[in-house]
């Protein structure tokens, strides 16, 4: 399945940066400012298409244009030849975070998603991705620290998060088997969703 990583800030909910559900560890940005788009991520919305999650991930900042740079749809698996596509349907979108340091864990994602190579900004919000809410899910926090939902980081594991806020795993063929692993939680998860709080 075309699967992309995002890092973001972690959150209790995910509805809106509130005053006991605040980002915390999520970069410079939040920290200075305590807010970014990411706040909202499984903050369902209702549009013409039923209830929706739009969700915020950063892309490289390029400081000299003031604007984010295009997100590669071309390097998600089976995508090589939509080097000129706007969009891209039926990605997994896997949301991560950091909890305390070298503690980088899965909070939610959105399946059959949604996925844009520039952000969107409309109605719906600043975004990079949209899915049904019935294809979201937000982990509950004592579940997201439990090893299985562990995130590899390319300096220790040598594959995984880097630099960028992005991870696009299937440039990395030692990751197949992680992949395949934290997949099949994601498709036999059962448990509780906080999106439905």
């Amino acid at each position: 399945m075309r699967t992309i990583f995002f890092n973001i800030a972690w959150m209790k909910y995910y509805q809106g940066n509130k005053a006991n559900d605040r980002p915390k560890n999520g970069g410079k940005y939040i920290a200075d400012e305590n807010d970014d788009a990411e706040v909202h991520n499984f903050k369902p919305k209702y549009t013409d298409n039923g209830m929706r999650c739009f969700g915020y991930g950063a892309t490289i900042w390029r400081k000299t244009m003031q604007s984010h740079s295009q997100l590669h749809i071309e390097n998600l698996d089976g995508c090589s030849l939509m080097k000129n596509a706007d969009y891209v349907d039926d990605v997994l979108v896997v949301w991560c975070s950091t909890y305390e340091p070298k503690k980088y864990r899965v909070v939610g994602w959105y399946k059959n998603a949604t996925l844009y190579r520039y952000h969107q900004n409309n109605k719906n919000g600043y975004y990079i991705s949209c899915a049904d809410v019935g294809d979201c899910v937000l982990l509950p926090e004592n579940v997201r620290l439990q090893n299985e939902w562990a995130i590899p980081r390319a300096k220790e594991d040598g594959y995984g998060f880097g630099q960028a806020n992005m991870w696009y795993p299937t440039k990395y063929p030692e990751a197949i088997d992680w992949l395949e692993n934290l997949s099949a939680s994601i498709s036999n998860y059962t448990g509780d969703n906080w999106i439905n709080l």
